[in-house]
Order: C-alpha cells, then structure tokens, then sequence
C-alpha cells in the first residue's frame, strides 16, 4: 500500500479565502498530475476535513508512492505549477 515508514506521502492543502478559487485552483492542481505520474498515487482534489478555519477555504489532494526521491521529483513540479501562478 505504500504508507510510510514503507514509501512516502505529502498531503497538499490549497487554500483560498474565496471557496471558488480554492476550489478552481484544486481543480487545476488536479489536472496537471492526470494521467497519474509513473509509480505516484493521487488522491484528492477533495475538500478538507475542517473546510474553513478563519478566513481561508481549504481545499486538499494526498500525493503517494514508494520513493521519496519520486515525491521529491512530484513536489518539485507542483511548486513550479503554484509560482507560474502566483499562488501563495
């Protein structure tokens, strides 16, 4: 199944203080790892267990898989994906 200590896992929290831009930016995070990247597990984009604390909506996608060198490799591009847009 792949859950540590036997592989890696990162959860992603997107958040937003308006929900339609947390749920658009989810979406796009969404779409950028499908098809899922070789050897990697995407659960999610769905919304948090606690969806709003204060002001932000807070929207979440689990990133799985055996190596954290490929988690490494799947974060790196995600963080690109977040400044190309100027996500915070």
């Amino acid at each position: 199944m792949h859950y540590p200590p036997f592989g890696a896992m990162a959860n992603i929290i997107l958040r937003a203080k308006v929900e339609q831009e947390a749920v658009d930016n989810s979406t796009a995070l969404g779409r950028l790892l499908n098809p899922n990247p070789d050897g990697v597990k995407i659960l999610g984009p769905a919304p948090a267990p606690v969806l709003r604390i204060k002001t932000d909506f807070r929207y979440q996608m689990l990133v799985k898989t055996a190596s954290r060198k490929r988690l490494g490799e799947v974060l790196t591009v995600i963080r690109r994906f977040a400044a190309e847009r100027k996500w915070g």
